[in-house]
């Protein structure tokens, strides 16, 4: 996936005992960016990804429910948004 001019590769596991998304951040040639982060409705989930994309990932909900998702969820009920650098600028800038 091209995000801001970069290639990155994307990993997304479900854990079954704790009932949690989480995803991976890596670069072409597989070197880890972000390793397991759980997928949490509303909170930015990249932002300790070091040499990765200089935007944010965010889980939004798209019913009144902010549980995180389940197995069935993630994609549906419960999506993962970019936002560019220069959006999350924007945002922090008002």
């Amino acid at each position: 996936t091209q995000l801001e001019g970069v290639e990155y590769l994307f990993q997304f596991r479900y854990n079954l005992r704790r009932e949690l998304w989480s995803f991976s951040i890596l670069a072409l040639d597989g070197t880890d960016i972000l390793t397991g982060q759980t997928v949490h409705v509303g909170i930015p989930l990249n932002r300790r990804a070091v040499g990765g994309p200089p935007g944010l990932f965010i889980a939004v909900s798209e019913t009144d429910d902010i549980a995180s998702p389940m197995f069935e969820e993630l994609g549906l009920r419960v999506k993962l948004v970019y936002m560019t650098a220069a959006e999350v600028a924007a945002l922090e800038a008002t």
